[in-house]
């Protein structure tokens, strides 16, 4: 093919996809327009969720969009997800291992999928997992939002960079790790065990006694005084605290492993009947491809919303591996309280014996 015959390529294949992404942002404007923005004007939607999911852009496009408030209420124990009972709470963003399956009287309630047009951009892979665990007799009670895999950061002048990551675990180095069973459970994934409590002992022996080191991650400031004083040349953390690790902690490298990691699938539900159509604008907001971008952006949680990566730096999404949509069925996902329970228990004879 000639240069003149490329450019024309190009320039036919530039065009239908800015009429197909053209033709989706109006297909969302067109849904808003068809509101009775009347019905919900200053109404207040109480959400509860964890500080994760409470970035000021989504809580202020809401109101800008839909002339209605959200309040939310913040917590962070995943226990307190297994029981809501508060009549007050309307829709939660919640680890997908605390979802219930009854979907009835006050707990989750199904769904009506044509409220929810942005469903149709959400990833085939999450639409897969979605539909499989989701929904029940044709009628959905969750949907994907965001999921927030655990990283290995280094310094590339002091460690050899590669995308696998059982090669930084073959000598005699010093560990750093997030202080919760999420870090136990991505070097499971890593080094190809099972989470079972013979991963813990062949864990302990892998790192070696004394290189292991644990840090508050909602302390971050103590943490970062902590690796350093450690000399730790590996750290494994939720990916959102990169930047946290590059300009404090002087980590300049990030990667999600080939094999895999551990991550926190987080969910949105509308739960019982208080202001269901409130609701469902919330839900369909939340994986608008525009607030997904935010919250990959701004916070660096890999997002399912496929049209939002048209929209982001290249180096964002092939950094959080969406550019191969496939990575997320490597990733090792708690999918109930059984699996969550045995995690805990798992890291507390992890660190026992540390």
């Amino acid at each position: 093919m000639n240069l003149k015959k490329f450019f024309k390529y190009f320039l036919l294949m530039f065009g239908l996809f800015l009429t197909m992404y053209t033709l989706k942002i109006m297909y969302q404007q067109k849904y808003i327009a068809t509101l009775d923005i009347k019905e919900i004007k200053g109404k207040t939607l109480n959400i509860m969720t964890s500080s994760l999911f409470s970035e000021r852009n989504l809580i202020e496009t809401f109101g800008s969009r839909f002339k209605s408030n959200i309040k939310y209420t913040i917590e962070e124990k995943n226990e307190k997800y297994f029981n809501i009972k508060n009549d007050e709470i309307h829709a939660l963003i919640y680890p997908s291992f605390t979802y219930r399956q009854e979907g009835t009287g006050k707990g989750y309630q199904a769904m009506d999928e044509s409220k929810l047009p942005n469903l149709l951009n959400i990833d085939d892979n999450h639409v897969e997992y979605m539909r499989k665990l989701y929904t029940i007799s044709g009628k959905l009670y969750a949907a994907p939002v965001a999921y927030v895999p655990y990283a290995i950061f280094f310094d590339k002048e002091k460690i050899k960079p590669s995308t696998t990551g059982k090669s930084y675990f073959t000598g005699n180095i010093k560990v750093a790790l997030s202080g919760d069973y999420g870090s136990f459970l991505a070097l499971v994934k890593i080094l190809g065990l099972k989470p079972d409590m013979a991963s813990v002992a062949s864990i302990q022996k892998t790192l070696g006694k004394g290189n292991v080191i644990l840090f508050d991650p909602d302390k971050l400031d103590a943490a970062a005084d902590l690796i350093k004083k450690e000399k730790s040349l590996i750290v494994i953390a939720p990916i959102y605290l990169k930047s946290y690790m590059e300009t404090r902690v002087e980590l300049n490298e990030v990667i999600l492993p080939d094999e895999g990691t551990y991550a926190t699938l987080y969910l949105v539900s509308i739960v019982g009947d208080g202001e269901l159509e409130l609701s469902h604008i919330f839900v369909n907001h939340v994986i608008d491809p525009s607030i997904q971008k935010t919250l990959c952006d701004i916070l660096g949680y890999p997002v399912i919303n496929k049209l939002a990566l048209k929209s982001m730096e290249p180096l964002q999404y092939n950094t959080l591996k969406m550019n191969t949509p496939e990575y997320f069925k490597n990733l090792l996902v708690l999918k109930n309280r059984k699996e969550f329970d045995n995690a805990v228990n798992l890291y507390n004879a992890f660190i026992k014996g540390l």
